[in-house]
């Protein structure tokens, strides 16, 4: 029984959070949810408080130390303000599930400050019920953020807590374990009950408020490291884009100044009659063929330093010494495209004895100065040009 209870609370605190694709809304929206929790936990102790308030009262009358009427009137009073708390929560988590709207939940925390404004001119001020005023100016505030409704339940709150205070200063509590006693003197099992309900008053408070503000920290603890990662996996991506150097001007300046590279590499590759043969297999297969090829291309190009330009169709480009110039390039760019034509040989020794078609691969390679610089606003991409790059086409 306590383990479906558990998980129906824990059901609860994710009401209407799948409504919200902003993560700080649907934090929001899991605070509103443990707001209304809390505060139906501290109902249910409210509620055993009553209880055992019924029975002393019994005991107390049996000795005649109170009017039994009187006390009894006064509970049934002080019993259908905690029961309207407990209904207002509850319409409130289910009108979460189907809602994004604040809307209910700010009529339930309105309707929470008079019911609990109403504990507060009930008990004795000694109680310090009246705490639970202050605790809801702070969960308003973390459960509803800038909502335009904020500030006029901020001011209720307040003006309910002064309002409370001053009850009790002018007319004094209408506790019934205090009006109905018929004579001065006050058993000691009442002072004993005045200070398992301050006790009470006081280790809900810090209760209710530590929990919102541990959830909130534990959901900002949370929502740092998911944006960590995703920092990290934005990062990853964009470098499977562009250059390290190339990032980092784009994240300072916000642009990328094209620049001049006396001396780089180009190395240019495509396949062979790659039309005639595409053209008999099916478009799935040609991609995965493709894949395959320039997969194994770009290991090449990261294990010989160059860059990874782009690929047009069956066509694959990349250059050395650019973004950092080196004095390797060309060497590199020779040694790359040894070993790609020697991974496209095997490939195709492998479809002959299948009888399978194959690829053949061109390429060419051109040294000379050059101009490189991202392209375009959107969809960015590292490019190159100049007679360099012709040249290194054509030679294919």
């Amino acid at each position: 029984m306590l383990k479906s209870l558990k998980q129906k609370l824990a059901t609860a605190v994710f009401n209407g959070v799948e409504l919200f694709d902003d993560e700080f809304e649907q934090k929001r929206r899991k605070t509103q949810n443990m707001v209304m929790i809390a505060v139906n936990i501290a109902n249910a102790y409210v509620v055993a408080y009553i209880l055992v308030l019924v029975g002393i009262v019994f005991y107390l009358d049996s000795l005649n130390y109170l009017n039994f009427n009187q006390a009894i009137t006064t509970m049934i009073a002080y019993s259908s303000v905690v029961l309207t708390g407990i209904i207002s929560n509850t319409l409130v988590l289910r009108a979460h599930k189907k809602s994004s709207s604040s809307t209910p939940f700010i009529i339930g925390m309105i309707v929470n400050i008079f019911y609990i404004f109403f504990y507060a001119i009930f008990l004795e001020t000694e109680t310090y019920f009246f705490l639970f005023l202050f605790t809801t100016i702070t969960v308003n505030y973390v459960s509803l953020g800038s909502n335009r409704y904020t500030r006029f339940v901020l001011g209720l709150a307040i003006t309910c807590a002064l309002s409370a205070i001053l009850w009790q200063s002018i007319w004094g509590p209408l506790l019934p374990m205090k009006t109905p006693f018929l004579t001065e003197a006050k058993p000691a099992l009442y002072f004993v009950l005045v200070y398992i309900t301050k006790a009470f008053a006081i280790l809900t408070n810090i209760a209710i408020l530590l929990s919102i503000m541990g959830s909130n920290q534990n959901y900002t603890h949370r929502t740092e490291l998911d944006l960590q990662n995703e920092k990290k996996k934005s990062e990853s991506l964009l470098k499977n884009i562009l250059p390290t150097e190339v990032i980092d001007e784009l994240k300072e300046k916000g642009s990328n100044t094209p620049v001049r590279f006396e001396s780089a590499s180009v190395l240019f590759t495509d396949f062979v009659g790659f039309t005639r043969i595409a053209e008999q297999m099916p478009p799935e297969e040609v991609v995965a063929e493709l894949d395959k090829c320039f997969s194994y291309f770009d290991q090449v190009t990261e294990k010989y330093g160059l860059e990874k330009l782009k690929t047009i169709g069956d066509a694959f480009m990349c250059a050395g010494g650019l973004p950092i110039p080196n004095k390797t390039h060309a060497i590199d760019c020779c040694l790359a495209a040894l070993e790609i034509q020697a991974f496209m040989y095997q490939m195709k020794t492998i479809k002959e004895s299948q009888n399978e078609p194959y690829w053949t691969l061109r390429l060419g390679i051109n040294t000379g100065p050059l101009g490189a610089c991202v392209v375009g606003t959107r969809k960015w991409a590292y490019d190159v040009g100049g007679e360099t790059v012709n040249t290194a086409s054509r030679l294919e």
